[in-house]
This record gives C-alpha cells, sequence and structure tokens, in this order.
C-alpha cells in the first residue's frame, strides 16, 4: 500500500495584483488523491499541527511527498531508522485530459510527474518517500528542510503490519515511448522483451516492485516471447482483431495457449465507443463469447458506462 501527500511552501503575498481567492498557507500538506495543477491550491492541510508534519504509518507501508516551494534550495528528509528516498520532480505538459470516466480533470495545463532519484532534489516539486520497516514500532521525530526552513516531523507507527504487496495492477506502456524519450526514431518491434534494452527492463522491474505490471498489450506471438515478464500476474493484456470472424480465431488460440496456466487473457479492443460504435462492441463481444470466451477463459472489456446496447 502507498499514500501519498503533498507538502506544499508557498509565500503568502499576493503577486501580479489582486487575486480572486485567499493565499494559501505557508506549508500545506493534503492526500494522496489530491492533483495540483500549477497554479492551483488546496485551501488547508490536515496533517500540520502546530508546525509539525504529523503522520501515521503501518508497519510494511510506504509514505510519498511531494513538496512545493518558492524558495530556492535544497529540500532534504530524514528519520533516524527509516529509510528515505528521494526524488526530482519533472513538470508535464498535459494536452489531452482524462476523460469523466476516469474521473474527470482539471484540464489542459502542467503538472507534476517524473521522478529521478536524488537525496537532496532542487525542484519545484520535490518529492520523498518513508518506506517503514515491518518490524517497526512506536514514534519516530525527524526534518524536513525546505530552502532552509524546518519543519519538525513525527512518524507514528499504527499497530498493525500490511499484508506483503500483490501484483495485481496492469499499466500499460508503448515500447516506442522509452526510445522516443532517448531520442532515437526507430520503431521497435513489440514481440520481443527485448531483454538487451536495460531502460526497459528497469521500468518493468520498478512497477513489479510497487505491485504493477508493465506491459503493453500483447499478440499471441508476443505473449510467448515475454511470457516470463508476465510470472505472478493473474491476467494477460491481450490484443485481438477488431473485425469478428478473426477474432473469434484469436481468442480460441488465446484459450488454447494459456489453458492451465493460472492466467487468463483479456482485451479491450474498442475503447470508450461513441453511439454509432456499440453494436460494433456487442457484435465483437458476441464473437469472442461464441469462441469460448467467459470469465475464466477470456475476457472482453469495453471502456464505458454500461448501457442498453451492449446487452
Amino acid at each position: 500500500m502507498h499514500r501519498w501527500f503533498l507538502v506544499l511552501i508557498a509565500s503568502c503575498g499576493t503577486c501580479g495584483g489582486k487575486r480572486d481567492v485567499p493565499p494559501s498557507p505557508p506549508l500545506l500538506v493534503v492526500g494522496e488523491s489530491v492533483r495540483v495543477k500549477a497554479g492551483g491550491l488546496p485551501p488547508s492541510s490536515p496533517w500540520l499541527v502546530n508546525g509539525t508534519l504529523e503522520l501515521v504509518a503501518a508497519r510494511g507501508e510506504t509514505l510519498g511527498f511531494q513538496i512545493f516551494h518558492r524558495a530556492t534550495g535544497p529540500t532534504t528528509l530524514a528519520i533516524p531508522g527509516v529509510e528515505v528516498r528521494g526524488y526530482s520532480v519533472e513538470t508535464v505538459v498535459v494536452s489531452r485530459p482524462s476523460t469523466s470516466m476516469y474521473g474527470g480533470s482539471q484540464g489542459e495545463g502542467e503538472y507534476p510527474e517524473g521522478l529521478t532519484a536524488s537525496a537532496s532534489p532542487t525542484t519545484n516539486p520535490a518529492y520523498f518517500e518513508i518506506a517503514l520497516p515491518r518490524d517497526a514500532e512506536g514514534t519516530r521525530t525527524g526534518e524536513l528542510v525546505v530552502a532552509g526552513q524546518r519543519i519538525p516531523v513525527t512518524l507514528t507507527v499504527a499497530p498493525l503490519t500490511l499484508p506483503p504487496l500483490r501484483l495485481d495492477v496492469w499499466a500499460y506502456f508503448d515500447q516506442r515511448e522509452l526510445a522516443w524519450a532517448g531520442g532515437k526514431t526507430d520503431q521497435p518491434a513489440t514481440a520481443t522483451p527485448r531483454a538487451a534494452n536495460e531502460l526497459e527492463r528497469e521500468c518493468i522491474d520498478l512497477f513489479r516492485a510497487h505491485g504493477v505490471l508493465l506491459s503493453p498489450d500483447l499478440s499471441l506471438e508476443a505473449y510467448q516471447a515475454r511470457k516470463p515478464l508476465l510470472a505472478g500476474f493473474p491476467f494477460i493484456p491481450a490484443v485481438i482483431s477488431e473485425d469478428p470472424a478473426t477474432a473469434a480465431g484469436e481468442v480460441r488460440a488465446w484459450i488454447a495457449a494459456t489453458k492451465d496456466s493460472g492466467q487468463i487473457p483479456f482485451a479491450i479492443p474498442i475503447d470508450e465507443p461513441a453511439a454509432a460504435t456499440r453494436p460494433k462492441v456487442r457484435a465483437l463481444a458476441d464473437a469472442v463469447r461464441a469462441a469460448g470466451g467467459g470469465a475464466n477463459t477470456f475476457r472482453y472489456a469495453v471502456t464505458s458506462e454500461p448501457d442498453a446496447d451492449f446487452g
């Protein structure tokens, strides 16, 4: 389990003229579900009590902090007896916001996102993780320093231990994106694990360490090549044709290839269909079912609200 917090250092002054909202307090801590778009800040901080950052965590839990500040300087976090990992944070531009199906969005703009390991990041924001040992107990004290400003920290260990982290979340990625990020313009095939590409394997291992399978959706050929990278995950992200006749044969081949494997292939061939496309979704679903698809053999999914057109 990961709990994410946002720590914000902001000046109380009004810059650039009159503001429509009151300025935020100098130090602000918000919870894991909060996403702060550049220029937008929550109004209060429930974890800051009398100038001290007060935290509670279970044994084996990981707490995360994003630290926003306007002053220039490094940010450090130290809690004796607790592993602390720091990261610089890259801000990315969102040009295609999430739809309402995925919880909505604050819209286009800049958001904190990318992480690079750093013991004392100077970026705004900075990010830290605290990994609590599974045998921890009592209360730990430490200090957060943001551009010279010192904030005491207390970490209380709750009397319970989290169960081992399960590998039960899938994250999609496109191998080409890793090449493009490195300045390359080639089109690497997804049919092989590209074991020679250390960056891809590092990314896969990093996600796995946090309970997430990082994988493209796969053709049957690609599945055979990448099978070791899917070990321990209950499902296999599969690719099938949008043509019902072609998809039926692919589904039968997937079922045969994964029988008794303990893993169930699934496919999402049509994403967020418009009303005119829903009959096509239903026809493809019928073909998958007729080919032997079902809860324990091959799962067919569509990203949409329930609708009568789907039956």
